[in-house]
């Protein structure tokens, strides 16, 4: 039998709610490629991957499961099973650029960051329609569901471009600020249960108001993060650094962060759908507070 055609398709990051104290940093890969080294008795699949954040391994994980669920079925005549072929640079597969070198790229699935563009893909004729990979049941699988079924309703509605589907998110993101456990206790940088600050267990509930959970201890409001920033700043620590060499991407997960924060969910949506009602618009300060309409 000949070669089947082989998906081009995109497997985008998530823009994904933001929330403070949450968020890893990206670290850049060296570039990977093993191309010219192939098993001639089985049919190559050449994946693209940006190396951000999450690095590669989990991708390396996933071909050897895959190649495993591959190996008695022929793609081409004289071979049997796949090869995953893996190539990755955090610069090559930016979702921002690739756009640009796409069409004369040898790779056939792409993973990569950065979704903002995903809209100037999807209705390029650059991707292919994958819908019927996304919506078939995952029986062969032992499920009964489909990978659409296991999206969300905004993740569906984010990818799904006049009724089709181009690509589909691999992982979520949280940006917002990491913090230094060690230096937390070391300087009793949590807020302590009944007012103060402590090093210790006796901590206060934190934001999501239940103790005995992750956040006891972190500031509830942005009042209690300015007292934080405050006493950092009295105990010789400081508060908030980031790193140079994406100073621009950092800073900007923070203050969307931020924002996000403020307008809540449904007011931060309106950005990107781009109606319903908006409420509580600022028109002004007052000093240093917000004045809104």
């Amino acid at each position: 039998m000949k070669r089947q055609n082989l998906i081009r398709v995109f497997a985008f990051v998530l823009p994904a709610a933001l929330a403070c104290f949450g968020f890893g940093g990206c670290r850049p890969f060296g570039k990977i490629d093993n191309s010219d080294v192939i098993d001639p008795l089985r049919t190559q699949i050449y994946v693209g991957c940006s190396a951000g954040g999450i690095g590669t391994e989990w991708l390396r994980d996933a071909a050897i499961r895959f190649e495993e669920t591959q190996k008695e079925i022929s793609y081409e005549d004289g071979k049997k099973g796949v090869e995953v072929q893996i190539d990755e640079d955090k610069d090559t597969y930016d979702g921002k650029k690739l756009i640009n070198s796409i069409s004369n790229s040898s790779r056939e699935v792409f993973i990569v960051e950065g979704a903002s563009n995903f809209y100037d893909y999807a209705t390029s004729g650059k991707l292919m329609d994958v819908s019927d990979i996304l919506e078939e049941k995952l029986s062969a699988f032992g499920e009964t569901r489909s990978i659409a079924d296991k999206m969300t309703e905004k993740q569906r509605n984010y990818y799904n471009v006049n009724g089709k589907y181009y690509a589909l998110p691999h992982f979520e993101g949280y940006p917002g600020i990491v913090y230094d456990t060690q230096v937390f206790e070391e300087e009793s940088l949590y807020f302590k249960a009944g007012g103060g600050f402590t090093g210790g267990a006796d901590r206060a509930a934190g934001p999501d108001g239940a103790a005995g959970t992750y956040d006891d201890g972190l500031p509830a409001t942005y009042d209690e993060f300015f007292q934080l920033c405050a006493r950092m700043v009295s105990r010789g620590v400081t508060p908030i650094v980031w790193n140079g060499q994406y100073a621009d991407n950092y800073v900007r997960h923070l203050l969307t962060g931020l924002w996000a924060d403020y307008e809540g969910a449904g007011g931060f949506e309106l950005n990107v759908k781009f109606s319903g009602a908006a409420g509580d618009i600022v028109t002004g300060f007052n000093g240093a507070s917000p004045v809104t309409a």
